[in-house]
C-alpha cells in the first residue's frame, strides 16, 4: 500500500512554488466555525478556493494605502496617489490579461459576473427570424441560468422553446461529443452558446477552444463564465477567438468576497457596432469631463463600463495579481493538476468502491476541484464532522462534497490531512 504520508511530504518538498503559501492568510481552524471542536491555533485545511479564495497578506495594507490616499488628497485621490481612484481597474489590467490569455484592450474590470453576463447578453443575444435558441449546461450555475432564461423572457420569448440544455444520461459529466453534436443538431437556430470553462459542480473542464469553433461553425456566438476557470486552468481567450466571457475574482483569483468581476469582448468585435447600454464610464478619458453629451466610446470592452470603477475593491485583487506575478499560469496549472491527481488517487486507495469521484479522472478535463460522493453513510452528516474538525470544503445538493486544493497555497499535506480525517469520521457514522 501507498505510504500517502511520504508521498505528499517528497512533493511538497519538491514543490518549486511552496514559497508562495506564505504570501496568504489561511485562516485559523478554530475560527472556521461557530463549534469548532478545535481549540489550539493550527490552521484550518482551507479546500473551498473553488468558493472564496484566501486573503493575501498585503491586502489588508494595500487597502490601507487606497483609504489612505482619500484621506490625505480628497477629491485629487482620483487621479493621484496609489490606485486613483478614476483608474484603478487600469493597473489591474496587464497581470489580469496575461491571466486570461487576452489582448489588454480585450478585458476589463467592473461589477459582478452576473452583473457583466446581463450587460454581455444584451448585446450579443440578438434573436433573429429562426435563429433564437441558447444552449447551456444541464445543472448550470443557478445564476446562469436565471440571466439566459430572464434574457429570453425580455425578449418576449418562450425559455421552453428557447433555452436548450445539454446533458449526459449517464451522469453528471458531459461528453464533448454531446456537445458538439447538440450544437450542429441545432444548427441555424442557434443564436449564443454559454458555457463555462469549469463546471461549478462536478469540476468538468470543458474544451473550449472546440466549442467556440463549432459554434462559430453554425453562425452562432460563443461565450463563457469563467467563474471557475479564471485562476485555475489556461485560458487563451484571443487566441481561441471567444466572443465574449464573464467572470469573478474572488474564487481562485483571491480577490475578496464580492470582488469586481471580469469582461472580455474579442479585438475582432467594434464597440460601435454592437447596440448596448451606455454609461459614463464607457466615454473615452481624454474628453468624458467635457460633459457635452456627445458620445464618443473609449473602445472595446471598455465601452460596456457603466460606472466609476471602486478603488477599495481593486486593492485586494491588485495584492492577489502582484503574488500572480510571481510565477505564471502555466506553472499554476501543473500544481493544481497534480494536487486534484493526488487526491483522486488517495481517495480511491483510501476509500475503494466506498467512493464515487465525479470530477473526471483524465487531466485535461480536470483542474483544482475535485466533487465526490460517499456511499454508506450521511454525506451531510460526514460534511458536518468536517467542518467542526477544521476542514474547510462544501456541500452540494444532493449528496456530493467539492474541494478544491489551490497551488498558491495549498500542501499536498493538506491534502494528505484531509482524506485521513475524512477516512475517520467516515468510519465513525458507518459502524
Amino acid at each position: 500500500m501507498t505510504n500517502w504520508l511520504v508521498k505528499a511530504n517528497a512533493l511538497d518538498e519538491d514543490d518549486p512554488l511552496k514559497h508562495l503559501r506564505e504570501r496568504f492568510n489561511i485562516p485559523l481552524a478554530k475560527n472556521t466555525c461557530d463549534n469548532s471542536k478545535i481549540e489550539d491555533d493550527r490552521k484550518c485545511i482551507y479546500l473551498n478556493g473553488n468558493s472564496l479564495g484566501c486573503m493575501p497578506k498585503t491586502a489588508s495594507e494595500e487597502t490601507k494605502k487606497v483609504l489612505d490616499n482619500w484621506k490625505v488628497h480628497g477629491m485629487h485621490c482620483h487621479f493621484s496617489g496609489f490606485l486613483p481612484a478614476a483608474l484603478c481597474d487600469e493597473w489591474l489590467i496587464p497581470p489580469m490579461a496575461k491571466i486570461v490569455g487576452a489582448q489588454e484592450d480585450e478585458i476589463c474590470l467592473m461589477n459582478g459576473l452576473s452583473v457583466n453576463l446581463h450587460l454581455l447578453m444584451n448585446s450579443f443575444y440578438r434573436p433573429n427570424g429562426k435563429r433564437r435558441k441558447i444552449l447551456i449546461e444541464s445543472g448550470a450555475f443557478p445564476s446562469d441560468y436565471y440571466t439566459v432564461a430572464s434574457q429570453i423572457e425580455m425578449r418576449g420569448l418562450d425559455p421552453s422553446e428557447c433555452l436548450v440544455e445539454v446533458s449526459n444520461p449517464d451522469g453528471p459529466v458531459l461528453r464533448n461529443s454531446d456537445i458538439i453534436s447538440t450544437i450542429q443538431s441545432i444548427g441555424d437556430e442557434l443564436a449564443l452558446v454559454l458555457f463555462p470553462g469549469v463546471q461549478y459542480y462536478t469540476g468538468q473542464v470543458f474544451d473550449m477552444q472546440e466549442i467556440t469553433a463549432i459554434a462559430h461553425e453554425v453562425g452562432a456566438i460563443c461565450g463563457l463564465d469563467l467563474a471557475h476557470a479564471v485562476g485555475n486552468v489556461i485560458l487563451r481567450l484571443h487566441e481561441w477567438d471567444v466572443d465574449f466571457a464573464v467572470w469573478c475574482n474572488y474564487k481562485y483569483m483571491n480577490g475578496s468576497p464580492g470582488a469586481m468581476g471580469g469582461a472580455f469582448m474579442h479585438s475582432r468585435l467594434k464597440a460601435s457596432d454592437i447596440i448596448k447600454p451606455r454609461g459614463w464610464w464607457g466615454h473615452e478619458l481624454e474628453t468624458r469631463f467635457k460633459m457635452d453629451n456627445k458620445w464618443k466610446g473609449s473602445g472595446g470592452i471598455k465601452e460596456f463600463r457603466l460606472c466609476n470603477p471602486p478603488p477599495v475593491l481593486a486593492a485586494p485583487l491588485y495584492a492577489s495579481l502582484q503574488v500572480f506575478e510571481e510565477t505564471d499560469i502555466e506553472n499554476l496549472r501543473a500544481k493544481g493538476v497534480q494536487l486534484s491527481g493526488f487526491m483522486i488517487e488517495m481517495l480511491k486507495d483510501t476509500f475503494e468502491d466506498k467512493i464515487n469521484i465525479i470530477t473526471p479522472i483524465e487531466e485535461e478535463s480536470r483542474g483544482c476541484q475535485v466533487s465526490f460522493g460517499l456511499m454508506g453513510a450521511d454525506i451531510s452528516k460526514v460534511f458536518e464532522e468536517l467542518r467542526v474538525n477544521g476542514v474547510v470544503c462544501d456541500f452540494r445538493e444532493p449528496n456530493s462534497i467539492r474541494t478544491a486544493a489551490v497551488p498558491l497555497y495549498n500542501t499536498f499535506l493538506d491534502v494528505f490531512t484531509f482524506v485521513t480525517l475524512l477516512k475517520n469520521i467516515y468510519d465513525a457514522n458507518t459502524e
